[in-house]
């Protein structure tokens, strides 16, 4: 993915991903897509780390790549993908 493509989606008016990561106010919602993403035997491990929930996205940062971390921002921010295809 090019920088260029991540100016593209606007988190809200006036920020991007490209300027830094925003946590949202839908962190379960982007917590279970996390998941959704994991097959079970590291997603089991990972919750077993003592402190992960309290920061899922430091997890989503590391395991999601490329559009994987773009739609666990976006899911984060807005709670689902609805309008996610019509933002990038």
């Amino acid at each position: 993915m090019k920088r260029n493509d991540c100016q593209k989606l606007t988190l809200d008016p006036s920020e991007s991903v490209s300027r830094g990561y925003f946590p949202g106010p839908y962190s379960d919602a982007a917590a279970a897509y996390l998941k959704s993403c994991m097959d079970a035997v590291t997603y089991a491990r990972l919750a077993q780390k003592s402190g992960w929930d309290e920061h899922p996205y430091v997890a989503a940062r590391l395991f999601l790549k490329g559009d994987q971390w773009i739609k666990y921002v976006w899911i984060e921010q807005h709670g689902t993908l609805d309008g996610f295809a019509e933002a990038i």
